[in-house]
């Protein structure tokens, strides 16, 4: 009976050993986490939030009609060659700050693999080649009167690149301000706010044909 007794003892003992190793474990995986922003970032969000309407079918039809009848411009070039036929799914991801300003810009996502810009129903490709456009916003880079289309996106396959882009609105041109590789630089933050844009919060500046910004401590051209 004794031996019975001391057995029991000694289990429950163990038991209650294990009991708080655990907690332990549980509170250290918890402190890593709470203390490791970026990995609840990219769990919680994928480090980016769309900011445009991924279920909008405004315009659509016409976007689609126009791409069938008349094609798209890529690099100046005309093309007629997209296949309509295959496509399975168009979405409007124009946002609400660009749509509110004008009706003369809309974003066209198309079967979740390309993007098309329509600019007074003229088509043109605006994909980010294996990647997202996450933010566009408006901003008069060059201030020659007319704002321009600015993309902060996501693009390669295998090495990913995080960069700010602008469609220019009077060349019709994509000019590429910054572009960083996610694996080996730091990512940075973009942000549009009353008429300026903002890259890890220092303001973007165009003068003598060159992009200013102290974020990345040189001139983007």
């Amino acid at each position: 009976m004794k031996k019975l007794i001391a057995f029991i003892l000694s289990m429950t003992f163990m038991l209650a050993l294990a009991g708080c190793s655990s907690d332990r474990r549980t509170e250290a995986s918890t402190s890593n986490e709470t203390n490791n922003p970026s990995k609840n970032t990219q769990s919680e969000t994928g480090y980016f939030i769309p900011d445009y309407n991924t279920t909008n079918n405004l315009h659509c039809d016409e976007f689609l009609k126009n791409l069938k009848s008349d094609g798209y411009i890529r690099g100046g070039e005309k093309d007629y060659n997209y296949n309509t036929d295959n496509i399975t799914r168009t979405v409007n991801i124009t946002p609400k700050s660009i749509s509110d300003e004008t009706s003369d810009i809309e974003v066209f996502w198309v079967s979740d693999a390309h993007c098309f810009l329509m600019v007074n129903h003229t088509i043109y490709r605006y994909d980010t080649i294996g990647g997202y456009h996450h933010q566009l916003c408006l901003w008069d880079y060059d201030n020659n009167g007319t704002k321009d289309l600015v993309s902060y996106n996501t693009s390669g396959s295998g090495l990913s690149y995080m960069s700010v882009d602008i469609f220019d609105l009077t060349s019709f041109e994509q000019i590429q301000v910054i572009s960083r590789m996610i694996l080996n630089e730091p990512r940075f933050s973009f942000e549009c706010k009353n008429g300026a844009i903002y890259i890890d919060g220092e303001e973007l500046t165009y003068s003598n044909g060159s992009f200013h910004c102290n974020s990345f401590n040189k001139d983007a051209q």
